[in-house]
C-alpha cells in the first residue's frame, strides 16, 4: 500500500460501480484514467463527482488506481487542499466537459471555465493556481482531463 499523504492526487482506472460516463472519458482521453480525486486522511477523499456535487468519497469505492503527488512542500500541498475542500457542494461543470470533448475529439480549440462548478481534475489545477501562482499543466484555463495532469511535470509517482 502506498503511503497516502494530504492533497495526493488519486487516478482512477476502476471504481466498484463502473459507469459508461468514465468510459467515454476513458474513450475521449485516450487514457486509462477515467477520474481523480484528492486524498484527504484515512480513508477519505474529496472529488468533483458527474453524479452528485463536489463533496467526500470513501477510497474504498475504487478498486484500481494510481497516486502522484504534487512536487510542493506538505504544507502547501495542504493549503491547496483546503481550497478544494472549499469548493464541497459545487455542482458538476459539464460546460468544461463539452470543451474538453471538442477539443480532444474534434480538434476545435475551445476552453471554457465556470467558476461555479468544477471537473475532477480541474481542482487541483485552479487550486495550485490560486494559492502559488504555478500552472501545473501547460494550459491557460483550468478545464483538464485526467489525462492532461497525468503528464504535469509537477506530479510525482507515489
Amino acid at each position: 500500500m502506498v503511503n497516502l499523504e494530504p492533497c495526493d492526487v488519486i487516478f482512477v482506472r476502476k471504481r466498484k460501480r463502473p459507469s459508461l460516463f468514465a468510459w467515454l472519458v476513458c474513450w475521449i482521453t485516450k487514457s486509462p484514467y477515467s477520474h481523480v480525486a484528492y486524498y484527504v486522511d484515512g480513508t477519505l477523499l474529496f472529488e468533483a463527482n458527474a453524479n452528485r456535487s463536489a463533496g467526500f468519497a470513501d477510497l474504498s469505492d475504487l478498486t484500481e488506481y494510481d497516486v502522484k503527488r504534487l512536487k510542493l512542500p506538505l504544507e502547501t500541498r495542504r493549503a491547496i487542499l483546503n481550497r478544494i475542500i472549499a469548493t464541497e457542494g459545487a455542482g458538476y461543470g459539464w460546460g468544461e466537459i463539452a470543451a474538453l470533448f471538442l477539443r480532444l475529439k474534434f480538434g476545435i480549440n475551445v476552453f471554457y471555465d465556470d467558476r461555479q462548478r468544477y471537473i475532477c481534475s480541474e481542482e487541483i489545477v485552479r487550486a495550485t493556481y490560486e494559492e502559488t501562482g504555478l500552472r501545473i499543466v501547460d494550459q491557460i484555463t483550468f478545464d483538464v482531463s485526467p489525462a492532461d495532469l497525468w503528464r504535469s511535470d509537477y506530479l510525482t509517482e507515489v
